[in-house]
């Protein structure tokens, strides 16, 4: 995975879905994502994601999860215990 990309749309969704993740992670995900805690592949149905533990936690104090696909932030961020 060499890029991610991540449109205003869903960054504008993730934000209305998640108001715990800080704005400041949003401002330095591409910093986060370039050396994350820990990478995996999980693999379903012939469809491989790659998701990402940046080292950054939420307002609660929960890890985040980055989901990606193709390339592209295929989901919220998330916390790993949601």
């Amino acid at each position: 995975l060499k890029t991610v990309g991540l449109s205003k749309r869903r960054f504008n969704t993730i934000r209305r879905d998640h108001p715990d993740i800080p704005h400041e992670v949003f401002a330095d995900l591409p910093l986060l994502l370039s050396d994350p805690a820990v990478v995996y592949v999980r693999t379903a149905q012939k469809v491989s994601d790659t998701n990402a533990v940046i080292e950054v936690v939420t307002a609660a104090g929960e890890p985040i999860l980055v989901g990606m696909r193709d390339g592209e932030i295929r989901r919220s961020p998330r916390s790993i215990t949601s």
